[in-house]
């Protein structure tokens, strides 16, 4: 398959971008080329725009199209696009000739430095007419462009003489060029002139198709394999009828926003628009001609919006069923962006796999050994192997069979998986077809496209054979260390923490070491054999876009299987002999995993240097045994001490200096040398600043997701703000800067997910969020970690959520700002138990937090002269004014008070609104009728001063 484009200007209209947008859906288009689009989001990786106002843009609308080389100029964007050096551009006619000769200049400077070999291709608007693209005008530009075009060698795609921007007479200053090499490969070029798209200008459509020199670059690419959706269950009964297969089948049909009845009615009008009129055509005729084409593009507008409003609606209303469904995957998929290995070219791709998958000598061949006995599986074991399996939404393997659909089968045949299962052990025999894996390459953070340690390969396997494979956490782990170097350092010694890194470890470790490590952990023979079936003859897939038939084969012959349920219990097994290396007096290793840390200890550090250097001379030479590399650039050292005059120990690993720092990274977490984790706080507030900015542009004040909606967003930004709390929330007390940090980070979220003003403080920003400060929950989260290690029998005062809420009731008592919310809701415990009401609203949030459209409020920042209220003259308009004394309301106001039938005042009100769902819509709808008619009436009165 080659490539398939429509180039087209939209006249920076947003109704003209939307039907492109559809045009690309239902015509199957790659890839648009577009000049003044409307808007342009350069963060999301299908578009690729030009720098400064993104005048040129490309959008990619297929993941099956990899992408490399994107160089943003004001006036032209480039990407190498499949092999091809794809560039589009827009010159306003505005611009004196000399601006348009410097653009010229710097395409041409583009062109030249594409690496050499590589096919160009050049399209935009350059406003540039010439009988030599079939333009009946020859203009200045045209000669300027005529010129670069025979200087590069360019080929001129454009045929015929059908105008590509029909106002007046029409012109074609819209041009396709292309490097001799591409011409070929360039087939049914046309202009669409038959098709309404609400643009001055028409759509050029044309292909192209791979040539014998473009075979790698633009190979055929097929999609991802369709698998079943079991996120909301699977019907058993149904299941054995074989009729819930096509609920499993995810619905992928496009969502058509077009109505094509009055896309057709708009066309046949702007034709009749558009025709050269005589003398004898009536005046009246023009006008109505006029008239109905202007209403048929103003149906079709409307009919775009409440299609799009239409299916928001329905996608949102999914989450009711399914929290973690679509609507959460799509905006996750928005934050990650496309799959790294989708954009990927070939060499990079090959080299990344091939590094991250090293070749090792199988020593696995040969007949299994008889075992004396083999001990079957149980009815119970693959009854609750397969239960854990089937409770979990996880991505399933090659074969698209989730835990779900292996869970009803098991359900209706109980016995298929247990004797298929005891068979394999009797044999002795890993089934072939469960030993591929669907490999995916995970990115870590903002590490540089194509080295392969910035990738983390992850292996989803077949499900049924995961149930046939069948702890501590980091935080135990970060504790255990923690432990050690305050026992060291309040004895008066010295501690020195290495964390050593060792080099793509789960992938590069030898079979043969694991099954030599099995018998010391007195594995029975049956098995072995078993284990070593496993290791024999593995592959994996890699979606890739760049490769014939969309999948890179690849061949497995070492490592654990990143994803595997047994990986890590094996990796354990056979890591455990460095684990077991005998230290010297002071030195002790820590694991989890890969990570391994060596925690040293002395009472000088000549002698911490000495008991360094040796123990870690030892490690690395039971790391290397294993076939192991170890990093030693990545390799980090923190000195503990609380003296602060000493001499730097040298420490060495495998040669080389290992340099101390002040702080390290261990299992995701930043430990500094006074341990008081100044370092994680921070990078944990920066993580998530980036996130919740990401996240604003979906949560906008006006309109946006419901509350609901905003707290899981939200709790994307609260999962990375307080990642390992349990480790560092006891520092919360003695640095009062971690407590700012967090809260800070957690306000930014917190203001979008209430549609707040950015004044609102802190602790009424909480408040109406119904969220407990982020040091609380930190706290809480340390609580429940304890509970867990040292369980007790569950009371009112020892549940951590309710410990929680009583010290921020204790906070919030007390807190110097939010005197108006305090008023308002002066117990936050029953205010966040209550049952109905969603705060999103952005006029119910004005008035909670006392910040919005009231006199006092835009006084403060100088929009009036003075505080008062405009309607009634009181000398102070502020919330508690607005909606309970202003005279200009009173007879409004009669409606909610009937219906709370009760005092209205600012003590009692929220308590009214949360005793009732009609309470709660009463004073909701009265509070946004006030600010409706109080907003517009102040932009009025702005706008009237501007004109003055």
């Amino acid at each position: 398959m080659g490539l398939d484009f429509v180039q087209c200007n939209l006249n920076h209209c947003r109704v003209a971008q939307d039907l492109v947008a559809q045009f690309m859906v239902e015509e199957r288009v790659n890839v648009a080329l577009i000049s003044d689009p409307y808007k342009a989001d350069p963060a999301s990786s299908a578009w690729h725009v030009s720098a400064g106002q993104r005048k040129a843009a490309i959008y990619v609308a297929n993941t099956g199209v990899t992408v490399a080389n994107v160089i943003s100029d004001p006036e032209f964007v480039s990407a190498r696009l499949n092999g091809v050096q794809v560039c589009s551009c827009y010159a306003s006619p505005n611009r004196p000739i000399e601006d348009f000769q410097d653009l010229l200049c710097r395409l041409e400077d583009s062109i030249r430095t594409v690496q050499q070999g590589t096919p160009v291709l050049v399209t935009g608007d350059l406003n540039a007419r010439s009988a030599a693209w079939g333009d009946w005008v020859d203009n200045r530009r045209g000669e300027e462009l005529g010129l670069l075009i025979e200087s590069l060698g360019l080929v001129i795609a454009n045929t015929g003489s059908t105008p590509t921007f029909t106002r007046g007479a029409g012109s074609i200053v819209d041009v396709t060029l292309s490097c001799d090499s591409l011409a070929a490969s360039i087939t049914d070029w046309r202009v669409l002139e038959s098709l309404f798209n609400n643009s001055d200008y028409h759509y050029i459509r044309f292909s192209l198709t791979p040539g014998r020199d473009l075979a790698r670059a633009t190979s055929a690419t097929t999609a991802a394999p369709r698998a079943w959706n079991t996120a909301g269950g699977v019907a058993n009964d149904s299941f054995l009828a074989g009729l819930v297969l096509a609920e499993w089948l995810e619905q992928g049909d496009p969502q058509d926003w077009q109505d094509a009845e009055r896309g057709a009615t708009a066309l046949r009008l702007r034709r009749r628009q558009t025709l050269e009129f005589n003398e004898e055509r009536a005046d009246a005729e023009l006008a109505a001609t006029n008239s109905a084409y202007r209403e048929a593009k103003k149906q079709l507008k409307i009919a775009i919006l409440r299609s799009k409003r239409t299916c928001w609606k329905e996608l949102i209303s999914s989450v009711d069923a399914d929290p973690f469904g679509k609507p959460y995957k799509l905006v996750m998929r928005k934050l990650r962006g496309r799959p790294p290995t989708a954009s990927k070219e070939y060499a990079t791709l090959q080299s990344v796999v091939d590094t991250l998958f090293p070749k090792h000598r199988a020593k696995t061949d040969g007949p299994p050994v008889p075992a004396d006995s083999v001990v079957p599986f149980t009815a119970s074991e693959v009854d609750a192997a397969v239960e854990r399996a089937g409770s979990k939404n996880k991505a399933p393997g090659p074969d698209g069979l989730t835990g779900k659909i292996l869970r009803a089968v098991h359900k209706a045949h109980p016995n298929i998986l247990l004797g298929l299962y005891n068979s394999c052990l009797r044999s002795g025999t890993f089934p072939a077809e469960w030993k591929t894996s669907r490999v995916v390459l995970l990115k870590k953070g903002n590490k540089p496209d194509g080295v392969p340690s910035s990738y983390r390969p992850l292996c989803l396997l077949n499900d049924v054979g995961k149930i046939l494979e069948k702890g501590k956490s980091t935080d135990d782990a970060v504790r255990e260390l923690q432990a050690y170097l305050l026992e060291g350092v309040n004895g008066g010694n010295f501690c020195l923490a290495v964390s050593i890194d060792v080099r793509n470890a789960f992938n590069t470790i030898k079979w043969s070491d694991i099954l030599d490590a099995l018998p010391r952990w007195r594995v029975p023979q049956y098995l072995l054999n078993m284990f070593r079936s496993y290791f024999s003859g593995r592959t994996g897939t890699v979606h890739a876009n760049c490769v014939e038939g969309g999948t890179l084969e690849i061949e497995i012959s070492g490592g654990v299987p990143q994803g595997s349920v047994v990986g890590p219990l094996l990796w354990n097994a056979t890591f455990d002999a460095v684990m077991r290396t005998e230290l010297p007096s002071g030195a002790k290793l820590l694991g989890f995993a890969d990570d391994t840390m060596l925690v040293t200890r002395a009472k000088s550090t000549q002698e911490l240097e000495a008991v360094t250097n040796e123990a870690l001379s030892l490690v690395e030479q039971r790391i290397t045994g294993l076939g192991l590399q170890i990093a030693v650039e990545k390799t980090e050292a923190v000195l503990f001490t609380y003296k602060f005059k000493y001499t730097q120990p040298a420490i060495k690993l495998c040669g080389g200096d290992v340099q101390l720092s002040t702080e390290m990274n261990y299992l995701g977490m930043v430990v500094d040398r006074s341990m008081l984790f100044k370092g994680q706080v921070k990078k944990a507030a920066a993580r998530a600043a980036g996130i919740g900015n990401q996240l604003a542009r979906i949560m906008p004040n006006v309109g946006g997701p419901r509350e609901d909606r905003r707290r899981l967003l939200s709790s994307v930004v609260h999962s990375v703000l307080l990642y390992g709390a349990p480790s560092w929330a006891h520092t919360l007390e003695l640095v009062p800067g971690n407590v700012q940090t967090l809260n800070r980070a957690q306000r930014k979220v917190l203001l979008r997910c209430i549609c707040a003003y950015r004044t609102v403080s802190k602790a009424a920003t909480n408040v109406i969020a119904s969220t407990p400060p982020a040091d609380l929950l930190a706290m809480e989260r340390m609580a429940a970690f304890d509970r867990r290690l040292a369980p007790a029998a569950p009371t009112a005062g020892n549940v951590p959520r309710t410990k929680t809420m009583e010290a921020w009731q204790e906070r919030w008592s007390t807190e110097e700002s939010g005197s108006w919310i305090r008023r308002l809701i002066p117990d936050v415990r029953p205010w966040c138990a209550r049952s109905h009401g969603l705060v999103t609203n952005f006029h119910l949030t004005q008035f909670l937090s006392g910040h919005g459209c009231f006199g006092q409020y835009l006084h403060r920042f100088r929009k009036l002269e003075n505080p008062r209220c405009v309607d009634c003259r009181a000398p102070t308009d502020d919330a508690e004014h607005a909606f309970f004394e202003c005279d200009r309301w009173w007879r409004r106001r009669m409606e909610p008070k009937a219906t709370i039938n009760g005092p209205f005042t600012p003590e009692t009100v929220v308590g009214k609104m949360m005793e009732s769902r009609s309470n709660w819509t009463a004073v909701e709808r009265f509070v946004k009728e006030v600010l409706t008619k109080r907003e517009a009436e102040e932009r009025e009165r702005q706008h009237q001063e501007q004109n003055m």
